[in-house]
């Protein structure tokens, strides 16, 4: 496993860039299902322990700002045949966390599932986008409440931005509404990915080539 965690003089920014290094000097270099050249790292554990510095922007303040609206509204957009925040809606899901904290606080079963067994013949037979998220496991301890995302798949230059962004901002709505204090953004990928034809010219601007 690949640990990166964040150093007590970073803010979440660098805490990226670090990420973005590791996976473009470490990584393996593929051709993806899609034909495109790829860098790839397997089992990257970012771990973030002053969550509230997830308020901040990380990279693209407006892709951040309409990742989070997408997260939070259970509509539909045009791009996907889903959003984060309509599979977060299914059978209350942010709700019956909620109730489940309110119940017993040091209950191991605050999980929502965001990936569906189905997504899976969407993938082999449809050619559908399906969920990089997988799984949010909200767990209260030492009297803090703690968010582990667990990622199968993530593009660390075009999304993780977003994704930190957006699923810190939920841990703290959880926070405010159960009137708890936040713990760490925990941030489990399973694989770490560069686009190299996307992002050639973004990689330079970030100084990581």
């Amino acid at each position: 496993m690949h640990l990166i965690e964040q150093h007590r003089h970073e803010n979440v920014r660098q805490v990226w860039l670090r990420t973005l290094k590791k996976v473009y000097n470490e990584g393996e270099r593929i051709v993806d299902q899609r034909g495109n050249n790829v860098i790839r790292l397997h089992n990257v554990f970012v771990e973030i322990p002053y969550s509230w510095m997830l308020k901040c922007h990380i990279d693209n303040e407006r892709m951040e700002d309409a990742f989070l609206d997408d997260l939070i509204s259970p509509d539909m957009n045009t791009n996907f045949d889903y959003t984060y925040g309509q599979r977060l809606a299914q059978n209350r899901q942010i709700e019956m966390i909620a109730q489940e904290l309110e119940h017993n606080i040091n209950s191991r079963r605050c999980v929502a599932t965001i990936f569906y067994p189905d997504d899976m013949s969407y993938s082999l037979y449809n050619k559908k986008e399906v969920p990089c998220a997988t799984q949010l496991h909200f767990q209260h301890f030492r009297d803090k409440l703690h968010l582990h995302c667990i990622m199968r798949s993530n593009d660390i230059v075009g999304a993780m931005p977003s994704d930190m962004f957006g699923f810190g901002n939920l841990l703290q709505f959880m926070c405010t509404l159960k009137e708890l204090e936040p713990g760490t953004f925990s941030y489990h990928i399973i694989d770490a990915h560069i686009i190299l034809e996307h992002y050639e010219e973004r990689l330079k601007q970030l100084e990581i080539i």
